[in-house]
């Protein structure tokens, strides 16, 4: 099952705001986040982290939608952070940072689930080990879930239902 959208929220790296969509694939036990910067033709900065499936984010339960839900990945390669290419695009030439922490944290609300992504990645040089921050959030609306989920018109509504019930009519 793979779930792909692109979605309103930020890509950081450092402090630094890379862009303001976000791009989410969630496919064969991983999920990539890809920012989405117009300023840079090309070059994107790219998150991939397993295990990830699309409960991580999704859910049915209606205890949920009022918890926040944290999952924390953390081992020596949990994923990888990935900027490039760095030169000419037909060089495969990127900058590649090995994932060793990262939380997952969802919440939800009446327009539907943000999900926020702390996480540590690492670089080794001959002198040091050095340890590089990220943050990626986006928000996936809820009138988006069925196309994003790949579910159908009936789970859409059973939903909607739970948010409505949980959060109010729209």
């Amino acid at each position: 099952m793979q779930c792909s959208g692109t979605f309103s929220g930020q890509f950081i790296i450092a402090g630094e705001v890379d862009a303001e969509l976000v791009a989410v694939h969630i496919a064969d036990g991983q999920a990539s986040f890809t920012s989405e910067n117009k300023r840079t033709m090309l070059r994107r900065q790219r998150l991939y982290l397993r295990p990830f499936n699309r409960f991580v984010l999704f859910t049915q339960d209606a205890r949920a939608l009022s918890v926040e839900s944290v999952l924390e990945l953390s081992g020596t390669n949990v994923g990888a952070l990935v900027d490039g290419p760095l030169g000419h695009p037909a060089d495969n030439e990127n900058d590649f940072r090995p994932v060793v922490k990262a939380r997952i944290t969802t919440t939800h609300s009446r327009s539907g689930l943000r999900a926020v992504i702390d996480g540590t990645a690492t670089e080794q040089s001959q002198l040091a080990t050095m340890r590089e921050t990220f943050r990626v959030w986006f928000e996936v609306p809820l009138h988006s879930y069925q196309a994003f989920f790949c579910v159908n018109q009936e789970i859409q509504q059973h939903v909607e239902h739970l948010y409505a019930e949980r959060f109010g009519a729209a």
